[in-house]
């Protein structure tokens, strides 16, 4: 959780399996079934050692790239999926004495299907690359970003339209994959704040460099914060998750 701590946002890590006097929580559903709460704190007093990053919010900014790759790599691969399924669907289902894929209305269809799964695999490759190598990576994997998880929710919908009727109902796993794309331009920073950092990078209007505010933090400091915070989550899932 975060608070105003010395006038910046500072990050704690609370566990509700012994939580402090004061905070509550219940579950929340999601349209995915990812897990999910709603968190109330009535003067909760926080221990000294649940502080994660006095600075969190240069934290975050830093750990974002990691959290942007694993974002775009799950919708790159949602929509392989999607593409998959919807292919073989036009293959089996036949209207007119032939399989749907052969009317040349579906290919095309399929083709603009495939033409942004690839362009939005590529913007991965490429910002995962640079990250690899050690090299700023934060405008394109904000591009990555922004344009695989609005990408995907589009190749989900393309594909239920192949599917017609049966795309409405749950008895293909295409209603799963659109359940699950929703959340892509949501989570690890709206898709706003990616467009933000490409308008500044385009030069439309002056904003702080991240790699200036990421300069206040060590190595050390991100790679403990990010462990502490995916430990939390990882064990969150196992308890709970389906």
């Amino acid at each position: 959780v975060s608070a105003m701590l010395d006038g910046k946002i500072a990050l704690f890590l609370l566990s509700l399996r012994d939580a402090p006097a004061g905070l509550s929580s219940h579950v929340v559903r999601t349209i995915d079934d990812r897990p999910a709460a709603d968190l109330v704190f009535d003067g909760v007093a926080v221990p000294a050692e649940a502080l994660i990053a006095r600075d969190g919010l240069a934290l975050l900014e830093r750990a974002w790239d990691e959290a942007t790759a694993a974002v775009v790599s799950e919708a790159v691969g949602l929509m392989r999926k999607v593409l998959d399924d919807t292919v073989a669907y036009t293959k089996a289902r036949e209207q007119f004495g032939q399989p749907i894929g052969k009317f040349q209305a579906i290919q095309h269809q399929l083709a603009n299907m495939k033409i942004k799964v690839d362009a939005a695999g590529l913007m991965a490759y490429r910002a995962a690359w640079l990250k690899d190598q050690g090299l700023a990576c934060s405008m394109e994997g904000a591009e990555a970003k922004t344009f695989a998880t609005e990408t995907a929710l589009q190749v989900c919908l393309d594909g239920m339209q192949v599917l017609g009727g049966w795309g409405y109902t749950m008895e293909y796993d295409i209603q799963m994959y659109f359940r699950d794309s929703r959340v892509g331009p949501i989570g690890a920073g709206m898709v706003f704040f990616g467009w933000g950092l490409l308008a500044a990078a385009a030069g439309v209007y002056l904003a702080p460099r991240l790699a200036d505010r990421f300069g206040q933090l060590t190595q050390r400091d991100t790679e403990f914060a990010v462990k502490t915070i995916l430990d939390a989550m990882s064990d969150a899932l196992a308890r709970g998750h389906r």
